[in-house]
C-alpha cells in the first residue's frame, strides 16, 4: 500500500467518525490545556491571592485530589448512566468550577473550586479516552494518536497559552475563558455524541471503601509533600501523623485493590506483563513531560525574569515539533516498530533533558527553545506506541474499567516526583549558596573588586555615599543567589534525564505486540 493511499484511508477513518471527534477532542484539549496554564504566571497568582509558595499548593493539591476522584469514578458513572452522560457531566462540572475560580481572590475559596474542576478534568479524560477507543475498533494507531494529541499536546501548550493570556490581560483570564469554550464544547458533545445504553442499576456496584482509601492517601501525600519542607520533615510533630496516615492508607489501598472482589481501582491487571510495564513507561514519560515544563517555567520566570510572553515563545516551537512527531508515529508506525519508536523517543527525551541541564544565568533563549523542540520530537514518538502497549487486546468494557487505573498511575507519579524535585531544588539552592558564601574568605580580593564595580555604577547614577555600599552588597547577594539557583536547576534536570533513560530499560522487557488482526 502506498503512502498516499494510506493517508487517504486515515483521513477517511477520521471523517467517518467526525461527529464524535468534534465532541471529544476539544473537551480533552480544553481540560488538559488548563492543567498546566498556571505554570508560567504562578508568581502573579501568588501575589493576587496574597499567598505564599506553601499555601498556594492547596490550589494545586486540591486539583490533584479532584482529578483522581474523577478518574476513579469514571467506570461506575459510565456503567450506571452511560458514557455520553458521564462525559457531558464532566464538561459541565469543569466549566462551571473553572469559571468560578477566576472570580475569587482567596486561596480558601479557590481550593474547593479547583477540586471540582479537577474532578471534571479527570472524568473528561477517562471517558474521552474510552469514546475514542470505541470509535476506531480497527484503527488503534489512529485512535491513540488522536488521544495523544488531545491530552499530551495541550499539556505542553498550556504553559505558553497561560503566559500569553496573562500578558494580554490577567491571570484570571486563564479561568474565565473556560466559560465560552466550555459552552461550545458541551454543546458540540450534546448534539453529536451518540446515545448509549447504561447497564442495569442492579448490576452496578460502587466500592465506597476503596474510593475513600484512594482519596485519603492522595490527600495525605499532598500534605506530606507540600508542608514537609515548611514543617521540618520528621523533626516536626505536625508532619509525623500525616505521614503515618499516608503510609497506612496507601498500604491498605494496595491490599484492597489486589484482594477485593470489585475494587474501585483494580490493581490485578498490573500483573499482566505488557499492561503493567506499559503503565510504568507512561508514568515515567509523564513525569519527564510535566515536571520538565514546570521546572523550565520556574527557571525562565523566577530566575531569569522573563516576561510571560517570552517564556511562552521559548516553549511554543516544541508544541509544533511534538504535533508533527505524533502524526508521523501514528501514520507510519506499525506493530513491528512499536518498541523501536518508544526506545528512540525516550532516548531523545533523555539526551535533550540532559543537555537542557547546561542552563545558567546567561543561557540564550534560542538554545533553550531548540533543545526543547528536540525533546518534543522524542516525546511525540512515544505517545502512540506506549498507549497501544497498555490497551492493546482489551475489550471496550475492559478499557472502561482500566481507564481510571491508567490515568491515576499516569498522573500521580508526575505530581509526586515534581513535589520531591521542587524540595530538592530549594535544598540544593541553599547548599550551593552556603558554599559560595563560605568561599568568599578565600577570594576576598576578587570579591572586594567585584563590590567596587557596582558601587561606582550606583554612584555614577546619583546614589549617595551612604547607600552605594548597601546597593552593591544587595546586587552581589542577588547574583550569588541566582547562580546558586542555576546550579540547583542543573542538578535537578540531570536527575530528571534519568527518568526516560530508565523507561528505555523497561521497553526492552516488553513482549512483542500482537498481530494486527488481533487488535481489530
Amino acid at each position: 500500500m502506498t503512502q498516499a493511499s494510506e493517508a487517504k484511508q486515515i483521513l477517511g477513518a477520521v471523517r467517518s467518525r467526525w461527529e464524535e471527534m468534534a465532541a471529544v477532542l476539544p473537551g480533552l484539549f480544553l481540560t488538559m490545556l488548563n492543567a498546566t496554564m498556571l505554570d508560567l504566571p504562578r508568581a502573579d497568582v501568588i501575589d493576587a491571592l496574597d499567598s505564599d509558595r506553601y499555601r498556594i499548593q492547596w490550589i494545586h493539591g486540591s486539583y490533584i485530589v479532584g482529578a483522581a476522584a474523577g478518574m476513579a469514578i469514571t467506570s461506575f458513572l459510565a456503567s450506571r448512566f452511560g458514557l455520553r452522560r458521564a462525559y457531558l457531566a464532566a464538561i459541565l462540572i469543569f466549566t462551571v468550577a473553572g469559571t468560578l475560580c477566576g472570580t475569587v481572590s482567596e486561596v480558601i475559596w479557590m481550593a474547593p473550586l479547583r477540586f471540582l474542576q479537577g474532578f471534571g478534568m479527570g472524568l473528561t479524560i477517562c471517558s474521552g479516552m474510552v469514546l475514542i477507543w470505541r470509535a476506531y475498533p480497527t484503527r488503534k494507531e489512529l485512535a491513540m494518536g488522536l488521544y495523544g494529541l488531545g491530552v499530551y499536546l495541550p499539556a505542553l501548550a498550556g504553559a505558553p497559552v497561560g503566559g500569553l493570556l496573562t500578558a494580554l490581560l490577567s491571570w484570571r483570564l486563564i479561568f474565565l475563558v473556560n466559560l465560552p469554550l466550555g459552552v461550545l464544547v458541551g454543546a458540540a458533545a450534546w448534539w453529536t455524541l451518540p446515545r448509549d445504553e447504561p447497564q442495569q442499576p442492579s448490576a452496578v456496584k460502587f466500592d465506597l471503601f476503596g474510593y475513600l482509601l484512594l482519596l485519603t492517601w492522595i490527600a495525605t501525600i499532598n500534605v506530606v509533600l507540600d508542608m514537609g519542607q515548611y514543617w521540618g520533615w520528621l523533626n516536626s510533630p505536625d508532619f509525623v501523623p500525616w505521614f503515618v496516615a499516608f503510609v497506612i492508607s496507601f498500604a491498605t489501598f494496595i491490599a484492597w485493590g489486589i484482594l477485593a472482589l470489585h475494587p474501585t481501582i483494580n490493581l490485578r491487571p498490573l500483573a499482566i506483563r505488557n499492561f503493567g510495564l506499559g503503565i510504568l513507561i507512561k508514568a515515567l514519560y509523564s513525569i519527564n513531560l510535566l515536571v520538565l515544563v514546570k521546572l523550565l517555567s520556574g527557571y525562565m520566570i523566577d530566575l531569569r525574569q522573563y516576561q510571560w510572553w517570552q517564556g511562552a515563545l521559548v516553549i511554543l516551537p516544541a508544541v509544533g515539533t511534538m504535533f508533527l512527531a505524533v502524526i508521523a508515529s501514528a501514520h507510519w508506525g506499525t506493530p513491528a516498530t512499536r518498541r523501536l519508536r518508544m526506545f528512540v523517543g525516550l532516548g531523545i527525551m533523555a539526551v535533550a533533558t540532559w543537555q537542557l541541564s547546561v542552563i545558567d544565568v546567561y543561557t540564550a533563549k534560542e538554545l533553550q527553545s531548540a533543545l526543547l523542540g528536540l525533546w518534543a520530537i522524542g516525546a511525540g514518538l512515544v505517545v502512540v506506541p506506549a498507549l497501544l502497549t497498555v490497551f492493546e487486546g482489551l475489550t471496550n468494557e475492559q478499557t472502561l474499567k482500566t481507564a481510571g487505573v491508567f490515568n491515576i498511575f499516569r498522573s500521580m507519579p508526575a505530581f509526586l516526583v515534581g513535589a520531591i524535585l521542587a524540595t530538592l531544588l530549594t535544598q540544593r539552592t541553599d547548599a550551593q549558596f552556603d558554599v559560595l558564601r563560605q568561599n568568599i574568605r578565600y577570594n576576598r580580593p576578587i570579591v572586594s573588586e567585584a563590590a567596587r564595580q557596582p558601587e561606582r555604577h550606583f554612584a555614577a547614577h546619583g546614589s549617595g555615599h551612604a547607600v552605594v555600599g548597601k546597593q552593591a552588597h544587595a546586587t552581589l547577594h542577588k547574583w550569588v543567589h541566582a547562580n546558586s539557583r542555576a546550579f540547583a536547576f542543573q542538578s535537578v534536570l540531570q536527575m530528571l534525564a534519568l527518568v526516560p533513560a530508565s523507561a528505555m530499560v523497561l521497553v526492552l522487557l516488553l513482549r512483542k505486540p500482537a498481530p494486527v488482526e488481533a487488535s481489530a
